[in-house]
């Protein structure tokens, strides 16, 4: 139930996550309402008004539960984009049966909650039919609308050389997550091309400006700080353990913390976990999952392409630099690799409310939603992408990487700084 309540409502715990749900059922409920009403009355069959509503709002109550708990307004990134048509199709089959047994589920919840006598097998056909087609008209117009969302927007290609910047720069700074998250995408695959428009995207957007304030500092603030938000998700939802200072307890995989991380304490005061914490964390690693790899993979890209091309020195004299770049990648893949420890040593136990999301995507007869996949998925594929991206700086400049992280300005969100000169010299030395 905590589950439930977690992703279909609070959905990272703030007020604007229930009105958001309640206005999206409402929404629902009254369209659902309507057409159950006012559809049959074209086919001169009349459909009491109290039957109509109890079987819309069934509707309604059972599309939004599936809308949410299956994370359907949760938008990710698919690496393979295939054409419009072919996507689509491939979806339609299953999206005719999602609303066939939508509508038929909706209309068992409505006779139960129908007190009064059977409406008739007519009006059952009368009104059922309707809702399929309204059903499936939803679940259409979502998949049309993540296949459009998907979409990469070719910036590079549509902007003349000087415009580029610019759009890259309000694209990021823009208010509307959805733009964040399209120039994002668009940039990652930008900065990982080895062609030549490629490379002289990254020169005009990064390397270009002498001083970096009006190309690089805002790109690299706004990129350190999806990671440093991550670092700091993560860290949170690791454990406190018990230290013989006088705090009374670090947090786990810090300077001070055992490195023992599935021994369990034998105190019961640092056996507890701040639920919010992991919720959040979790919620975030399953709701920002582009945002943070691609991040990763622009930042490191950036960075292992500056060995070559930049000219002035942008990333090694502006701030944040080089070196902030590599203490914050190497600060996250710390975070991370203590969380997918700790969650893989938790799901070693059947969770009843995997079977519950699995029995759900099953019974919609949709694939599952990769939110949907177990946390320490999430947090493993993330840390094998900041690994990558870590393997890229290291192995483009070399054993001065190390003497570098001196330098940095920005204090590491997790990690001490023993254990991230320990972690760069293992990459190194190629043991990682």
């Amino acid at each position: 139930m905590p589950e439930i309540i977690n992703r279909c409502l609070l959905r990272g715990f703030s007020s604007s996550s229930i009105l958001s749900v309640l206005y999206f059922f409402l929404s629902t409920a009254a369209c659902s309402t309507s057409y159950a009403y006012l559809h049959p009355t074209l086919f001169s069959q009349h459909t009491q008004f109290r039957w109509a509503c109890i079987f819309g709002s069934a509707t309604a109550a059972l599309y939004t539960f599936q809308h949410f708990y299956r994370c359907r307004d949760v938008l990710l990134h698919s690496d393979v984009r295939r054409h419009r048509y072919f996507q689509i199709k491939t979806q339609i089959p299953s999206l005719a049966m999602s609303s066939f047994k939508l509508a038929t589920w909706a209309m068992l919840a409505g006779l139960l909650l129908r007190q009064s006598a059977f409406p008739g097998l007519l009006q059952l056909i009368a009104t059922w039919l309707p809702i399929s087609v309204c059903l499936f008209g939803w679940l259409v117009g979502h998949a049309l609308l993540m296949i459009v969302l998907n979409e990469r927007l070719r910036l590079k290609e549509r902007a003349e050389s000087v415009s580029y910047p610019l759009l890259i720069t309000q694209g990021l700074s823009s208010e509307d997550g959805v733009v964040q998250d399209l120039t994002l995408v668009d940039l990652a695959d930008t900065c990982e091309e080895g062609t030549t428009a490629a490379v002289a995207a990254r020169q005009m957007l990064v390397y270009a400006d002498q001083s970096g304030l009006h190309s690089w500092v805002p790109v690299a603030n706004l990129l350190i700080g999806e990671v440093r938000d991550l670092t700091t998700l993560v860290a949170s939802a690791l454990p406190l353990i018990p230290s013989d200072k006088s705090s009374g307890a670090v947090r786990l995989g810090t300077a001070a913390a055992a490195a023992q991380w599935n021994v369990k304490s034998a105190t019961s005061a640092f056996q507890r976990q701040n639920m919010r914490d992991m919720e959040l964390a979790a919620w975030a690693l399953r709701s920002k999952y582009s945002r943070f790899e691609c991040a990763l993979r622009i930042l490191s890209s950036l960075a292992a392409a500056s060995r070559g091309e930049d000219r002035y020195g942008v990333l090694l004299l502006c701030e944040p630099g080089l070196a902030d770049v590599v203490l914050n990648m190497a600060s996250a893949l710390l975070a991370l690799q203590q969380y997918t420890k700790m969650m893989t040593s938790r799901s070693v136990e059947i969770n009843p409310a995997t079977l519950l999301s699995s029995a759900v995507s099953l019974f919609f007869c949709c694939p599952a939603h990769p939110c949907l996949r177990k946390v320490e998925l999430l947090s493993h594929s993330l840390e094998n992408r900041a690994r990558t991206a870590l393997y890229r700086i290291v192995l483009a400049f070399g054993p001065p990487i190390k003497s570098l992280l001196k330098e940095a300005k920005q204090k590491p969100a997790f990690g001490s700084a023993s254990k991230l000169n320990a972690l760069v010299q293992n990459f190194l030395d190629l043991k990682e």
